[in-house]
């Protein structure tokens, strides 16, 4: 890439999407940079189909 590997190449040597490359470059050139957007666990979900106690 910035050695004149292509996208595609370096995607494939890193078993990475082309898409997520591209996405992590556009980040790097927002002021962000680079953040982790995955969201947080829920933590302890109750199932909305979960028995209560009397079930």
């Amino acid at each position: 890439m910035g050695a004149g590997a292509s996208y595609k190449k370096a995607c494939e040597i890193l078993d990475v999407d082309e898409r997520t490359v591209r996405r992590w470059r556009q980040q790097l050139r927002t002021a962000d940079g680079l953040e982790d957007r995955r969201r947080e666990s829920g933590g302890a979900r109750v199932p909305a189909n979960k028995l209560t106690e009397e079930e």
